[in-house]
């Protein structure tokens, strides 16, 4: 992790700006589809990766060492099904 970033206050911003997202729909102040546009513009923000960065992308690789030593043959099957199945895989798991 980069020194310098707090993990937490850059949670507690993105939580705050869902918050007000989900304020604004709840309100009929924005559309559902207004709604989602933010919602991937905010995933997509500097802030948000940095947050990934900080805190989840460190345990990717023991998830993925996690999931293969628990069901080896499910991972081999799972990693290499093509692409267009992958989604269905992550929707199922």
């Amino acid at each position: 992790m980069a020194t310098g970033i707090d993990p937490d206050k850059l949670k507690n911003n993105l939580q705050n700006r869902l918050e007000s997202l989900h304020n604004l729909y709840l309100s009929n102040l924005i559309s559902k589809n207004t709604l989602s546009s933010q919602l991937l513009e905010l995933i997509t923000t500097k802030e948000a990766k940095t947050f990934w960065d900080s805190t989840m992308k460190q345990d990717l690789t023991a998830r993925r060492m996690l999931a293969m030593l628990e069901h080896p043959k499910q991972w081999i099957e799972d990693s290499t099904s093509p692409e267009e199945e992958r989604l269905d895989i992550l929707r199922r798991d």
